[in-house]
C-alpha cells in the first residue's frame, strides 16, 4: 500500500501537465457564467476545446465576464474549415458581447448582435437535426428577439424552427437571464406571435400580416400565404371581394359574407372574411383545405403548419418517386437552382413560384399554360408509343437509340409538370394524374436504374470528345449569344450524379417491380376555366369555356336574335370530366337539367348539323339541356351542350348553344 501510494505521489510531482490536462477536460463540459447548463452544449470532435484555441476561447470568455465587447470574426480562423463547437463557443461569446456593449453605450452593440446569429445560424444549418441545432436556433431567436429589426424575422425563424422540438414554450424558454430588461416593450409581443410553416420552413411576415384567432378561428392575411403556393390573388375594391387563383380553381370571398364561391359552387364560412389596416384576413382552413393544403395547428395556436394534402390520392403517392426520378432525364437548359429531391424542384414561395412562370413564358394565360403542360403530357405519351413501335421494326442496334428518346420525352414531360405545379398552373394530383401514363408506360419499358443511364447517355457517348450545349445564351434572332460551353455527356452525367445523389432512396431497382396504383381524374380537374357571358338579350349571366391554347379564337356566331354559338377545341380524353363539371357550374348558376330532352341520340344531332361522324366519336356524344328562367318576364334561358363537335378532320371540340324560349 505505501509502494502505491509513494508511486502515485511521483506520478503526480513529476507529470504535472496530465493532471493539468485532466482538469481543462473537466472544464470543457461548464458554460461560460452568463449560460445555462441546458442551454450549453459540447459538441463531439470539435477542435475548439484543443489546445491553444480553447485557451483563446477561455481568454475571450474572461474578457466578455469582465464587461469588454469582444469582436469573434477573426476567432473563426483558430481551427481550419467549418467547426461546429467553434461556432457554437463564438456564438455565446459575441451574445453576451452584444449585451456589454449595450450597457457601455456603445453604438456597436448591434454588429456583435449580428455576429452571434451569424455564428448561431452556422451551427443550426451545419450540424445534423439534435440537441446542438435545437440549441443553436434556441440562441439565434434570442439574438433576432433583441435586434432592432421590429418584425423580428430572425425571431420568427429561429420560433418556426423550434417549433418541431416537442414541448417547447416561447415565453419559458427564449427569455434567458442574460436577456433581463433588455428585450424593448413592443418586442415581447413577438414572445406570443403566431409562425406559418410552409412545408417544414418558415414563412416570415410583417408584423402587420400576421394571422388573428377571431371566435377561436384562425384568420390569415392572405396574399403572402396564397402566393407562397401558387395562388394569384385579385382585390375588387368597389365590389370587395378578392378572387385567388390556382391550377384549375378559382375561388372568391366577398368581405363580411358567410358564404365563398368556387367555381360558382357556395361554400360556407363559419367565420366571414374582413379587411382590417389594408389587410384581406381569410378563414385559415377554408382556403387552405380548398387550396389542396392540409393543416395543422402545431404547439397550440401559435404555430400553424401547411403542407400538399397528399392523402386526397390515396395510396398512389408512389406515383410522386417516379415523377422525381424522371425529371432529370431531359435535354432542357440547365436549370441551376432545382432541387431534385422535392417536388416543384424548390421550396413553394412566391419567388420560387415567379420563377417557375418565367421559365414557362409567363406571358401567355394561366389557361393557355395548364393547357399547354396537359398536351405536352399528352403527346410524350403518343411519341413514346410510336418510338416502342418503331424500335420492333428497326434493325436491333439501333434499339438504345430509340430508347434514349423515349427516356428523354417521358423526362421532358415529368420535369414540365414539376414546373407547372411550382408555377401554380397544376395542383399537386393533377401532376400525378397527367403524368401517371408515361410512368406506367416507362415501368413496364425498363428493368433497372442502370438500363436507363446507360440509354440516356447513349446518344451523348457519340459526341463525347468534341459534343456540346450552350447554357444560359440568349437568341438574337437566329444566332446563341453569350452563354456557357458545357461538354454534353459531362453535362448529361452530372445532372444524374446530382440527381441521385439528392435522392438515393428513389432510384431503386424494386421501384420496377412495386404494385403501381393509378388515380382517378382529380375531382376538381377543370381542364379550362371558367369564365361568365353575359347573354345579348337578357343581360343574365352564364359560365362559358374558355379557350384552351393561345392559336384557338372563342368563336361567336349571332344564328338568329335569340341563340349564340361558341365552339372550343378540347382533349377528347377530358371531354367527359369537363362537361360533367360544366353541367355542376351551371347548376350552381340556377340552371335545371331538362331530362326529357337531354339524351337526343347523337347520331340526330350530327344529322341536323350535317356532319359525317366516325364511330369512336359517335360512341362518345353526349347532350344535355339546361334551362332556367331569365331576369326577362316570360323567357327562359336554355343551354344546349353537344360534345364531341367536329371542327374539321382532325379536331374535335364542344358546341355550346345559349338560346331564349318564351
Amino acid at each position: 500500500m505505501k509502494k502505491a501510494g509513494l508511486f502515485a505521489l511521483i506520478w503526480i510531482c513529476f507529470f504535472p501537465s496530465l493532471w493539468t490536462l485532466d482538469v481543462s477536460a473537466d472544464e470543457l463540459i461548464r458554460p461560460p457564467q452568463w449560460c445555462s447548463t441546458e442551454d450549453y452544449i459540447q459538441i463531439e470532435g470539435s477542435k475548439a476545446y484543443q489546445g491553444a484555441c480553447w485557451e483563446e476561447l477561455q481568454a475571450m470568455r474572461n474578457a466578455a465576464v469582465e464587461g469588454e465587447a469582444v469582436s469573434t470574426q477573426d476567432a473563426l480562423q483558430l481551427v481550419e474549415g467549418y467547426d461546429g463547437g467553434l461556432s457554437f463557443e463564438l456564438g455565446l461569446i459575441a451574445f453576451q458581447s452584444a449585451c456589454n456593449a449595450q450597457d457601455a453605450g456603445q453604438t456597436s452593440w448591434e454588429s456583435h448582435l449580428q455576429e452571434a446569429e451569424e455564428h448561431f445560424r452556422t451551427v443550426a444549418e451545419g450540424e445534423p437535426a439534435g440537441e446542438a441545432q435545437r440549441l443553436a436556433w434556441l440562441w439565434y431567436a434570442r439574438c433576432g428577439l433583441l435586434s432592432e429589426d421590429p418584425d423580428g424575422a430572425a425571431f420568427q425563424e429561429g420560433m418556426a424552427r423550434l417549433a418541431a422540438y416537442p414541448d417547447f414554450q416561447a415565453r419559458t424558454a427564449v427569455v434567458c437571464a442574460s436577456m433581463d430588461g433588455r428585450v424593448p416593450a413592443d418586442k415581447l409581443e413577438l414572445l406570443d406571435a403566431p409562425v406559418i410553416l410552409l412545408d417544414g420552413q418558415p414563412l416570415v411576415l410583417s408584423r402587420d400580416s400576421w394571422p388573428e384567432v377571431v371566435e377561436n378561428r384562425t384568420m390569415l392575411p392572405i396574399r403572402s400565404l396564397a402566393e407562397s403556393i401558387g395562388c394569384w390573388v385579385e382585390w375588387d375594391g368597389g365590389a370587395q371581394t378578392v378572387t385567388i387563383r390556382r391550377a384549375g380553381d378559382v375561388l372568391t370571398f366577398t368581405m363580411g359574407s358567410d358564404t365563398a364561391l368556387l367555381g360558382g359552387l357556395e361554400l360556407p364560412l363559419e367565420t366571414a372574411p374582413y379587411v382590417r389596416d389594408s389587410r384581406t384576413f381569410l378563414p385559415a382552413r377554408a382556403f387552405l383545405e380548398t387550396m389542396e393544403q392540409s393543416v395543422e395547428w402545431v404547439q397550440g395556436p401559435n404555430v400553424i403548419s401547411v403542407t400538399e394534402n397528399r392523402a386526397l390520392v390515396g395510396e398512389s403517392v408512389a406515383i410522386e418517386d417516379w415523377v422525381l426520378a424522371l425529371a432529370p432525364f431531359n435535354d432542357d437548359e440547365y436549370l441551376p437552382d432545382w432541387d431534385f429531391s422535392v417536388l416543384g424542384g424548390g421550396p413553394r414561395s412566391a419567388e420560387y413560384a415567379q420563377f417557375c412562370r418565367d421559365f414557362m413564358s409567363f406571358d401567355q394565360t394561366l389557361a393557355t399554360r395548364r393547357a399547354s403542360v396537359i398536351n405536352s403530357c399528352q403527346n410524350a405519351y403518343k411519341n413514346c408509343l410510336n418510338y416502342l413501335a418503331r424500335e420492333k421494326e428497326e434493325k436491333e442496334e439501333l434499339s438504345v437509340y430509340f430508347r434514349a428518346n423515349i427516356i428523354e420525352n417521358m423526362g421532358q414531360a415529368c420535369l414540365l409538370a414539376q414546373v407547372a405545379y411550382g408555377a401554380g398552373y397544376f395542383t399537386y394530383s393533377e401532376v400525378l394524374y397527367y403524368c401517371q401514363d408515361l410512368v406506367e408506360l416507362f415501368r413496364t419499358s425498363f428493368q433497372s436504374w442502370a438500363d436507363v443511364q446507360e440509354a440516356y447517355l447513349y446518344s451523348a457517348s457519340l459526341f463525347k470528345e468534341d459534343g456540346y450545349i450552350i447554357i444560359g445564351g440568349e437568341w438574337i434572332g437566329d444566332e446563341l449569344v453569350g452563354g456557357i460551353r458545357l461538354n454534353t455527356y459531362e453535362f448529361r452525367s452530372e445532372k444524374l450524379a446530382n440527381a441521385i445523389e439528392a435522392r438515393p432512396d428513389i432510384y431503386r431497382d424494386t421501384l420496377f417491380e412495386e404494385e403501381f396504383v393509378r388515380i382517378e381524374a382529380p375531382l376538381k380537374n377543370l381542364s379550362l376555366p371558367f369564365d361568365t357571358f353575359t347573354t345579348l338579350i337578357s343581360g343574365d349571366k352564364v359560365p362559358i369555356f374558355q379557350a384552351p391554347d393561345g392559336e384557338t379564337s372563342v368563336a361567336v356566331e349571332r344564328m338568329d336574335d335569340t341563340q349564340v354559338l361558341r365552339i372550343y377545341v378540347v382533349n377528347a380524353t377530358s371531354q367527359a370530366t369537363m362537361v360533367h363539371s360544366y353541367l355542376e357550374c351551371l347548376e350552381s348558376h340556377g340552371f335545371s337539367l331538362n331530362e326529357e330532352v337531354s339524351s337526343i341520340k347523337y347520331e340526330d344531332i350530327m344529322e341536323v348539323g350535317g356532319y359525317e361522324v366516325s364511330a369512336d366519336m359517335a360512341a362518345r356524344g353526349m347532350n344535355y339541356l339546361m334551362e332556367k328562367p331569365s331576369i326577362i318576364a316570360g323567357s327562359r334561358i336554355c343551354v344546349r351542350i353537344l360534345a364531341p363537335f367536329p371542327l374539321d378532320d382532325t379536331t374535335e371540340g364542344i358546341e355550346v348553344r345559349i338560346y331564349w324560349t318564351e
